[in-house]
């Protein structure tokens, strides 16, 4: 139920280089429910060297307006770190997002970042919106279930409203949870009439006429 936005360079960032097996076996150094990152001028998540991640029911929007323009895909995702600067080590990688938008102003708003020959261990948007380009749609399907590449119709984006509107495919369109399953009923605004009903929304806001 956070809303971190107007960033000078990442929004979030995780450094997840660790032993092996540290991460397999461990808790996610990032759990992110119900949040809205924005408005960074880089990304507004960048994972550095692998790590475990969650991220349910979020919204990562960054739009090129007014005074404020950048040329980065929004999200950079990679599973390797470099410990002297010459050469590059495979770390750990484990990322899930459920329940998310990404979307903007790019034509890709994801990249992937993995040495040749070294996938990773497990990255997946699971019924999602994702803003991908053609040119990169076969690199990132490996990843996708169940996600739409549509644009979310956020109620307006120039002033950084980022309900749904009526008529969004976002809406009935993730994947439900048992009620405590995830720590919340309601959605990024985390009042009693704004529960989530009948099938979740994908992303931070619940749609309620």
């Amino acid at each position: 139920n956070t809303h971190i936005r107007n960033m000078g360079v990442h929004g979030v960032v995780g450094v997840g280089v660790a032993p092996a097996g540290a991460i397999a076996n461990g808790p996610p150094s990032i759990l992110m429910e119900n949040s809205i990152v924005s408005s960074c001028k880089l990304h507004t998540l960048y994972i550095l060297g692998g790590g475990k991640y969650n991220f349910y029911n979020s919204t990562f929007a960054n739009y090129s307006i007014r005074r404020f323009s950048r040329r980065t895909p929004q999200l950079r995702i990679s599973n390797w770190f470099s410990f002297d600067g010459i050469s590059a080590e495979q770390i750990e990688s484990f990322t899930q997002f459920t329940n998310c938008i990404v979307w903007g102003s790019e034509e890709d708003e994801v990249v992937l970042d993995t040495l040749p020959g070294a996938p990773y261990d497990l990255l997946n948007f699971d019924h999602s919106i994702v803003r991908v380009g053609e040119e990169f749609q076969p690199f990132l399907a490996p990843h996708l279930t169940n996600t739409l590449n549509l644009d979310p119709l956020f109620a307006d984006f120039f002033t950084r409203n980022y309900r749904l509107r009526e008529e969004s495919p976002a809406i009935d369109a993730g994947i439900n949870f048992p009620p405590g399953s995830t720590g919340y009923d309601d959605d990024f605004r985390g009042k009693m009439d704004s529960l989530r009903v009948g099938t979740f929304d994908i992303g931070a806001y619940e749609f309620i006429p």
